[in-house]
């Protein structure tokens, strides 16, 4: 499903997460993936198309609350704007993760 989107605003580009490595970000994601099993923490892929890094977005179970609920009630392909996460790298995998906290908040578009 492809979805057209213009975003209004200033956001991150997850291809540029490199340089905002232990910062909190903005930016405007598609979910690729649903909500990763039943353990905590919840996690979701999550792709701008500018990256071919896998990137995650990552709510601790004590975090998740109305403000960031979006992310976990968007299925795939949706678009989201996510405020206030912060970036950290994730060498084992490969990959980067966006920590989603209790004053992240994310919006559906």
């Amino acid at each position: 499903m492809k979805q057209k989107y213009r975003a209004k605003g200033k956001f991150a580009r997850l291809s540029t997460l490199k340089k905002h490595l232990k910062k909190r970000i903005n930016v405007v994601v598609s979910v690729m993936s649903g909500t990763w099993g039943m353990k905590k923490p919840l996690s979701s892929k999550i792709c701008d198309g500018t990256t071919s890094v896998p990137c995650y977005a990552v709510i601790p179970a004590y975090h998740k609350n109305d403000k960031n609920e979006a992310l976990l009630e968007a299925s795939y392909g949706n678009i989201v704007e996510i405020f206030g996460a912060l970036v950290r790298e994730n060498e084992e995998f490969s990959s980067y993760n966006l920590l989603i906290n209790r004053n992240t908040i994310v919006e559906p578009v």
